[in-house]
């Protein structure tokens, strides 16, 4: 919800900008209706389940990352792994949250 809450904020300053999830929905969460509610469904997409070759366009041609690793138990990321295996992270700049197993990966 603070993703969302803090894009609608920045639409005003950069219209063209898009919110791309990019992956499925969790079991438990589905962002969709928070989207809608707030008049944001033209602007953000849910890609759902992406084979490898997709899921690389849409990171290579991102602007910024953002990990979002909420709730855990202290795993990392294989996501953010991933994209640091195909140097895809190291160059983007990126938001994660401040948990010890993303900290101890990502200097």
């Amino acid at each position: 919800e603070p993703l969302l809450d803090v894009f609608a904020e920045l639409l005003p300053q950069f219209p063209n900008a898009r919110l791309i999830f990019v992956g499925e929905p969790l079991e438990w969460y589905d962002p969709t209706p928070l989207i809608e509610r707030r008049g944001l469904a033209d602007k953000v997409t849910i890609t759902g389940y992406l084979p490898f070759s997709t899921w690389y366009t849409y990171v290579a041609a991102m602007d910024l990352a953002v990990n979002l690793r909420y709730p855990t138990l202290g795993e990392t990321s294989a996501v953010m792994l991933r994209m640091m295996q195909y140097r895809l992270f190291v160059e983007k700049p990126k938001l994660l949250a401040t948990l010890a197993g993303i900290q101890s990966t990502v200097q």
